[in-house]
C-alpha cells in the first residue's frame, strides 16, 4: 500500500493506494483506448474526433502521424493549463507517457485488423470501437493515474464546466471535429477524415462515458484505494 495525492480546491488530500491495482486497471484502459480507436479507424466511415486534427495536419502537410499527434496530446496538456492555472500539477505533464502508450497499442492493432468488407460489418467495429474506446477512457481517468492528455482535457473541461466527463468528452471532440474541418477546407482538401463515422464516435463516446465513468469511480474506491 502506497500514499497517493489528490487535489480538492486547491489542497492536497493524502490517501491509501493498492498501487499494483491502480496500475493493472490502468494498462487495461491503454489497451481499451487503443483498441477502440484503431476499430473506429478502420471502419473506414470517418476517423475518431480525438485523432481527427492529428490525421488531417499529417496528410495536409505530410508529416508522420506520430508527429501530429505528439503535437495534439502538448496542445491538449497546455489548454488544461490555461484552464486549470495554479490548480494545474506538475504531475500532469506525465500525460506524455500516456500519449506513447496509446500510440503503441494503436500501432499493434493497425497491423493486425483491417477494414471489412461489408458495410455492416464496418459499421458494428464502428459502435464497438465507440464501446471499447469510452469504457477505455473512462478507466484510465478514474484510476488517477496517468490519463490519456485528450480524455485530461475532457475531464478538466467537464469539471471546469461543472457538466462532467462525458458532456466534457462532447465538447472536446467537437472542438477537435471543427478544427480539423477548418484545417481541411482552408487547404482545399475538403472533408477530409471526417465522416459519418466521426460524428457517431463524437456522440456516442461521451455518452458511453457518462455512464461507465461513475462505475469506474466505485471500483477505484472498493479495488484500489480501499485495498
Amino acid at each position: 500500500m502506497k500514499e497517493d495525492i489528490i487535489f480538492l480546491k486547491g489542497l492536497p488530500v493524502f490517501h491509501k493506494v493498492n498501487r499494483l491495482n491502480q496500475i493493472l486497471f490502468y494498462l487495461i484502459g491503454v489497451f481499451l483506448i487503443g483498441l477502440g480507436i484503431t476499430l473506429c479507424t478502420k471502419a473506414s466511415l470517418g476517423v475518431s474526433p480525438v485523432v481527427s486534427l492529428a490525421y488531417n495536419a499529417s496528410v495536409i502537410f505530410n508529416i508522420p502521424i506520430g508527429i501530429t499527434s505528439f503535437a495534439n496530446f502538448v496542445l491538449c496538456i497546455f489548454l488544461q493549463f490555461l484552464l486549470l492555472r495554479k490548480g494545474f500539477d506538475r504531475f500532469r505533464v506525465l500525460q506524455v507517457v500516456a500519449s506513447f502508450l496509446t500510440s503503441f497499442v494503436m500501432q499493434i492493432f493497425g497491423d493486425i485488423l483491417v477494414t471489412p468488407d461489408s458495410l455492416a460489418m464496418r459499421f458494428a467495429w464502428l459502435f464497438t470501437g465507440i464501446l471499447v474506446m469510452g469504457c477505455g477512457a473512462s478507466l484510465t481517468v478514474a484510476m488517477r493515474f496517468i490519463p490519456n492528455p485528450a480524455d485530461a482535457l475532457a475531464h478538466t473541461v467537464g469539471r471546469v464546466t461543472g457538466k462532467g466527463f462525458g458532456t466534457g468528452k462532447n465538447l472536446i471532440d467537437i472542438v477537435f471535429i471543427s478544427s480539423s474541418l477548418l484545417l481541411s477546407l482552408t487547404a482545399g482538401k475538403g472533408w477530409l477524415g471526417v465522416g459519418i463515422g466521426t460524428l457517431i464516435a463524437s456522440l456516442g463516446t461521451g455518452r458511453v462515458i457518462a455512464v461507465f465513468f461513475p462505475i469506474f469511480e466505485k471500483l477505484y474506491e472498493t479495488k484500489v484505494e480501499k485495498s
